[in-house]
């Protein structure tokens, strides 16, 4: 009788398997990518030339209200597995050195909350692709081989899954591409046939290999799905799955560079741009936020709209310039503007580099211009596709492409090899590593309405307004208004006021948000003048001038600030600033008694 390739396998189940050499093995500690992230995020706070060694490190943070719902039963050996991810550089020791671009490139994504997985599925993807299992019986990338069985299966029987005994069995065990259609072969075989099913499973190999932990692993796939003991490819992903497959094969050597492939695993490839409008009520810390998001200022371009900003000033025009050698002497030459300059920045730091910089264009105040006048045809240029890029190039004017065809001279021809035109300033396609961030107040959204086509191109993120912050390490931010001998608790004022604003709106736009005003100094004090000038004329003259005898107007109040006290009257402004540079106190003072804002001697 002919030998089958089911056989082949049973023998080697039966034999050949011996040890975590001959399958795929992992180490038994953490294997979710998000939870490694946080592991990784422990240890780039530990100080390796502190008093505390790293296990007592680790195990004092990992019970922290921060860590303990992610690893907080998991030892500090757990670190090893970020090697395994490519998060981290070396698989001996403890070093914050050695998280890799591919660990701060997520932090930078999620500022440190990694539970959003969506965020940065798509490095996962990568990273879990990258893996390679390189033992002295095998050398593959298991996820892609995972893959490629699943197509074969599918494509035979009709159903692109397996279960995870079946995995474990069959999957785990290979160690080379072409097990393939071997390991597909006595996975139906196993399914039909009890007798070969029962060897199978008595086998010393099914024992061993049972101690795998790689199917914990690939479950990070977004294309790869998990019900209960089933593992499986979605059917709206077979597709993308069997194009990856394809490129898989035709780029992929039969004998694997392992140096190669560890060096791929721990860089950061994969570039996901950001188009995020950060919008909010006046003071939540939106500019603030944008700066943790990037790692040098050199790599950031700023612009502010406002409603006289135009295309011209937004991407460059010719201008009339001064010779610096020849005072008197004027000149004509196109003038790049804040898109253009983050553009070429972008473009120069993409091409050649194999782990090109991200640039960032921060827009402020997006809705204080008119978006359809400022980006012009640009605006096409956000729909991106799956690598990045622009899905539809568009044709500059003529000054704007002569100004690139100087400035790309020394790239020319790599540009070209991206998009035809791209060299010479032909066309205009944003680059994969071009992130465009923007802030919007939601108070002033009335100024220039955005249109829905330039809406849909943009994600957003609303930034909720917290009245109780606390910094980096952890710790409550305390503000205070100080008003002559006594003090009101900044955080308390905010949570009555904004009770009052959306009583009398109904809206949160005009709320306030914690750093709405800022202390001068670092005492985290704010000045009375600065609360008045700032604050109360903000709260008049947005919310509160036309509300006039409203008794729900937060300037309505006695002269004693009793909220009981019947005999009220409406204040307006002037009423706390009655003369240049000078604050009433007593008006102040009544103001926050009527808010129910505890009052303190400053001394306390």
């Amino acid at each position: 009788m002919a030998q089958r390739l089911s056989d082949n396998k049973l023998a080697i189940l039966q034999t050949g398997i011996k040890s975590n050499e001959d399958y795929w093995y992992i180490t038994k500690q953490e294997c979710r990518f998000s939870n490694l992230c946080y592991i990784g995020e422990v240890l780039s706070r530990w100080n390796p030339n502190g008093k505390e060694n790293y296990e007592s490190f680790f195990d004092r943070l990992k019970v922290t209200p921060e860590f303990s719902p992610y690893i907080g039963t998991t030892a500090h050996r757990a670190t090893i597995n970020l090697t395994s991810y490519g998060l981290k550089r070396n698989a001996a020791g403890y070093a914050p050195k050695d998280l890799t671009p591919v660990f701060w490139k997520i932090r930078e994504i999620t500022n440190g909350d990694y539970r959003d997985t969506s965020l940065y599925q798509n490095i996962i993807d990568d990273q879990i692709e990258k893996i390679i299992i390189k033992t002295k019986t095998i050398c593959l990338y298991p996820m892609m081989f995972t893959f490629k069985v699943l197509l074969t299966l599918g494509d035979v029987t009709g159903e692109y899954s397996i279960s995870k005994e079946e995995f474990k069995i069959f999957v785990a065990t290979a160690a080379r591409w072409s097990d393939f259609f071997e390991c597909a072969s006595s996975i139906i075989r196993f399914r039909n046939d009890a007798d070969y099913r029962n060897k199978a499973r008595q086998s010393e190999g099914r024992k061993v290999a049972n101690d795998t932990r790689l199917n914990l692993v690939v479950e990070n796939h977004s294309m790869l799905k998990v019900d209960g003991n089933t593992m499986y490819i979605p059917k709206d992903c077979i597709d993308a799955v069997r194009i990856k497959i394809a490129r898989y094969e035709l780029t992929n050597p039969t004998e694997i560079d392992v140096d190669a492939a560890n060096s791929r695993l721990a860089a950061c490839t994969v570039f996901k741009p950001k188009q995020i409008i950060f919008f909010g009520a006046p003071g939540v810390g939106k500019s603030h936020y944008l700066k943790t998001l990037y790692p040098d200022e050199k790599d950031v371009v700023r612009v502010t709209f406002h409603p006289e900003t135009d295309y011209s000033s937004f991407v460059g025009c010719y201008k009339p310039i001064m010779n610096e050698e020849r005072p008197g002497e004027i000149s004509y030459s196109f003038q790049p503007q804040a898109f253009t300059d983050a553009y070429t920045m972008a473009w120069e730091s993409y091409v050649g580099k194999t782990e090109p910089r991200d640039i960032y264009l921060f827009i402020e105040e997006i809705n204080r211009g008119n978006c359809a006048q400022i980006f012009g045809d640009i605006f096409q240029l956000l729909d991106r596709n799956e690598a990045g890029l622009s899905e539809y190039s568009v044709r500059p004017d003529k000054d704007l492409e002569s100004y690139l065809c100087e400035r790309f001279k020394g790239c020319a021809d790599e540009l070209d090899s991206i998009a035809d035109g791209l060299g010479n300033g032909t066309i205009l396609c944003l680059p994969p590593n071009l992130n465009i961030l923007a802030t919007m107040n939601t108070s002033d959204q009335s100024l220039f309405p955005i249109d829905s086509a330039f809406k849909r191109r943009w994600d957003w993120v609303y930034m909720p307004i917290d009245v109780s912050p606390v910094n980096e390490k952890g710790e409550a931010v305390v503000r205070r208004v100080v008003n002559g001998k006594y003090c009101y608790e900044w955080g308390q004022f905010l949570a009555e006021v904004n009770s009052r604003i959306f009583k009398i709106t109904e809206s949160e736009d005009k709320q306030l948000g914690f750093w709405f005003v800022k202390p001068k100094d670092g005492s985290g004090d704010i000045p009375v003048n600065d609360f008045v000038a700032k604050v109360v004329f903000y709260l008049w003259n947005d919310i509160y001038k036309d509300y006039g005898e409203d008794p729900e107007s937060i300037f309505y109040f006695s002269g004693d600030g009793n909220p009981d006290n019947k005999d009220k009257n409406q204040h307006t402004f002037k009423d706390f600033a009655p003369k240049f540079m000078a604050v009433d106190y007593r008006i102040v003072d009544a103001f926050f008694r009527n808010l129910g804002v505890e009052q303190k001697l400053l001394e306390s």
